[in-house]
């Protein structure tokens, strides 16, 4: 009976232990059971994040992408050096500006082949204090050499890269090229001193036409009154008296005496001379005149010579090219009158002279030139432009 006992005892106390191996075992199918839902849901977020990498991913592959090629399309020079300045990156605008291709230059030092030789101790120098002692932006003007051996004058905008640990890696650098401004101020600097110069030559020549209109003033009143003393003689001018007393009159002008009637014309010695023939070398007839005028000229002389004749205009003054032996041409101030008429008052004889007006009309010409030049030069310069008088009046 006591084994019976001891049996039933032993017997309870396996199934109490097997019934705590089965709450243990039902606590551990429950915590097994939670950490299977943990990791389904760490799986999850791991599913999760593995998929916000891979879009973060392809959204630096998408950024990546639209930097490099915005660096491409750049309409600027842009170029990365490392801190041994050779070269890491070139895009294409650099290539079109100095023939050179990527593969070329990458991997190259910068200074071996862009530095011209009369900057290849300066720019390097200044290259390694960029890296010393520069600010995260800076700016520089320097002159690059092209595969063609063309020198291009480069302002650049300069930026310091850092590694991760805060370590200067390098410097990207963007260009720009300003080669033809620096020639178009050259240009304008130059054009500024002929303008200075032209100023200078106007002033010149207004004190000359200032003088040449003194003289001028001074040979019109010389010919007034030579053309007062022509009518007070007018009435006593007969045949070779007349002529010799023109002939006088006239000094260093031609005199001219045409018969209406005959269309006979004498010209007298001067009349010759000025224009460089011998004396009496054409005929003395109106024709050998009148082909001897300018073509351009021509039509108006015969016209003035027409209104005078009928009446029209009192006296006869007209300017016209006269052609010379050498073919040149004589710029001519004609003057005349009718100095003898019938009873009819038809004109019989006309009388005249012609004054060589050709400096007079060489002054008027540079003259016009002169402010011609100017307004064109002014006219190109971009700037505004103004002149004062001594008064300090516009």
């Amino acid at each position: 009976m006591k084994d019976i006992e001891k049996s039933k005892i032993q017997l309870l106390k396996e199934i109490e232990e097997l019934r705590d191996d089965n709450r243990v075992l039902e606590y551990e199918e429950r915590q097994w059971q939670k950490s299977e839902e943990n990791l389904i849901i760490t799986n999850r977020n791991l599913k999760a994040k593995e998929k916000q990498l891979k879009e973060n991913e392809q959204l630096l592959k998408t950024e990546k992408m639209f930097s490099e090629n915005l660096i491409e399309i750049a309409n600027s020079f842009i170029v990365v050096l490392d801190i041994n300045a050779n070269i890491t990156l070139f895009n294409k605008y650099a290539e079109k500006l100095t023939n050179y291709k990527k593969e070329e230059v990458l991997g190259k030092n910068w200074f071996d082949l862009f530095i011209p030789k009369q900057n290849s101790t300066v720019i390097p120098e200044i290259f390694e204090n960029v890296l010393k002692e520069m600010s995260d932006v800076s700016s520089y003007e320097n002159y690059i050499l092209c595969k063609t051996g063309l020198e291009k004058l480069i302002s650049w905008n300069n930026t310091v890269l850092k590694n991760k640990n805060g370590d200067i890696s390098g410097v990207l650098s963007v260009g720009t090229d300003i080669t033809e401004k620096k020639q178009a101020e050259e240009l304008l600097k130059v054009a500024n001193q002929q303008l200075i110069a032209t100023e200078q030559q106007l002033r010149a020549s207004n004190q000359q036409l200032i003088a040449t209109e003194q003289q001028l003033r001074a040979s019109n009143q010389q010919l007034t009154t030579n053309n007062q003393q022509l009518l007070a003689t007018e009435q006593q001018i007969r045949a070779s008296e007349d002529r010799l007393s023109k002939t006088l009159m006239a000094t260093n002008d031609g005199m001219w005496d045409w018969n209406l009637i005959t269309n006979k014309v004498y010209f007298d010695p001067r009349y010759y001379e000025m224009a460089g023939y011998d004396v009496d070398e054409f005929p003395h007839e109106f024709d050998e005149f009148q082909k001897r005028i300018h073509p351009d000229d021509v039509e108006n002389v015969i016209f003035q010579v027409q209104q005078n004749i009928e009446g029209k205009t009192d006296r006869f003054r007209v300017e016209f090219r006269f052609k010379k032996k050498n073919g040149d041409w004589l710029w001519i101030m004609g003057r005349g009158l009718i100095v003898e008429r019938d009873k009819k008052n038809k004109p019989l004889r006309f009388i005249g002279t012609h004054t060589d007006i050709t400096e007079r009309k060489q002054a008027e010409k540079a003259l016009f030139k002169s402010k011609t030049q100017l307004r064109q030069i002014i006219d190109l310069v971009p700037h505004f432009i103004f002149v004062k008088d001594e008064t300090g009046k516009f």
